[in-house]
């Protein structure tokens, strides 16, 4: 039975996802007229423009299949301005250079594909795990934005069970994958994942053809290295996703709690969806609400005013997830020129600059806060200084279409 072709399409408003997410050049081409945009199917969308010769290898008819982004973030606007928005359109941009039109479909679509249209398929997720079950001659690059899986669901299993130790209080998982993962990992001709030799290290003894990439971050251009107003005040600012046991959020909070933390010039302010885990906040509430040094605004846009203005001011920034591919929000505040304190298995690259967390721990996190409350403000400037300049060269967009291209090289 033919397997087939998708009809329909999850985008809500194709011209808003269009224009966040492939980038103002290929937008005005989309205006004038010089390139076409049409319905591919229910849980995809055919962009781009004429073919274009292939920079190196393959056919300017060939076609490849980006399986990237939820099919929330496909609906929803807001979500198209995440970091991995960028990525996913570098990836389109990369690839239609080589000659590629390219198909896009939502990484979590179950919507029967016909696979043998493509020539190339780049991405993660149920979609692209699917094209192992159908026969396809062509290549795939899977492209994972997390460390493994074998490492990260029972990270954030222990991470519940200590939580649950520690307090006696129950938090549901948040962050466990559920979709399927080995066959893209173990039989794709390449690995590219986000993060630190740490993270590769999670995926590398499933493919030996396993390389890494810098964190994009919604800054496509360096932002300014603004000096803290008052260095007299300790700043720390904790930026995460959902999942606030797997991000850590727990630990921050009962560190601040710890005698080595009974500091009146220090402040956390905490950008997270704390309020969207009912079992998290119910236990936290009181945390947040009485210790007047935690400032809480919730989740809040990389564009809103409010993420702005803590981003430009804050010294340091914490990264305490149990397992990361590279957490953006945390690269993004070092482009600004926070200091990072974080582990090795938050996919942070902490380099000379940043403060190194022993174990995911509150004493540990206490430890570490402490090191930098005590940090001299010449210290903490040159620090600050070398997490702007360092992030901001290894996550530039130059760099990051560097690598891409030289992975592409190794198969393409």
């Amino acid at each position: 039975m033919a397997v087939p072709v998708i009809k329909g399409t999850q985008v809500r408003s194709i011209r808003s996802f269009l224009k966040r997410t492939i980038g103002p050049r290929l937008w005005d081409r989309l205006r004038r007229g010089k390139a076409r945009v049409r319905r591919l199917g229910r849980h995809a969308l055919h962009y781009g423009g004429r073919p274009r010769p292939a920079s190196q290898t393959g056919s300017a008819t060939s076609r490849a299949l980006l399986c990237y982004l939820p099919a929330r973030a496909v609906r929803n606007s807001a979500l198209s301005s995440h970091p991995n928005a960028t990525t996913c359109a570098m990836l389109a941009h990369l690839l239609a250079g080589r000659g590629y039109r390219v198909d896009f479909v939502a990484h979590d679509s179950m919507f029967p594909i016909d696979y043998s249209r493509y020539s190339v398929i780049v991405g993660f997720g149920e979609a692209y795990e699917q094209s192992f079950y159908v026969p396809f001659a062509g290549k795939r690059i899977y492209f994972q934005t997390g460390s493994c899986p074998s490492f990260s669901n029972p990270a954030e299993a222990m991470r519940i069970r200590d939580v649950q130790q520690r307090t006696g209080i129950y938090i549901s998982p948040r962050r466990q994958v559920t979709h399927g993962w080995a066959l893209s990992a173990v039989l794709s001709e390449l690995v590219v994942v986000t993060g630190t030799a740490w993270t590769v290290s999670t995926w590398s003894p499933l493919n030996p053809r396993t390389v890494g990439l810098p964190a994009s971050t919604v800054h496509q251009s360096a932002p300014p290295l603004v000096a803290p107003l008052d260095l007299s005040r300790t700043k720390f600012l904790f930026l995460s996703g959902s999942g606030m046991v797997h991000k850590g959020l727990d630990l921050v909070l009962d560190a601040l709690a710890l005698p080595a933390l009974d500091e009146e010039d220090l402040v956390l302010d905490v950008l997270a969806p704390a309020r969207d885990e009912p079992d998290f906040y119910k236990a936290y509430a009181e945390k947040i609400s009485n210790d007047r040094r935690i400032t809480f605004y919730g989740y809040q846009p990389f564009s809103s005013a409010i993420m702005q203005r803590l981003l430009s001011e804050s010294t340091f920034v914490l990264g305490t997830s149990c397992a990361e591919g590279c957490c953006s929000a945390v690269v993004t505040a070092m482009r600004h020129g926070a200091i990072p304190i974080a582990a090795p298995q938050s996919g942070i690259d902490i380099g000379s600059f940043g403060i190194a967390l022993a174990e995911l721990t509150p004493s540990a996190v206490a430890a570490a806060m402490r090191v930098a409350i005590t940090m001299s403000p010449e210290d903490v400037m040159r620090r600050r200084e070398a997490a702007w300049r360092v992030t901001n060269a290894e996550s530039s967009r130059a760099h990051l279409d560097g690598l891409l291209e030289s992975y592409f090289d190794m198969v393409l």
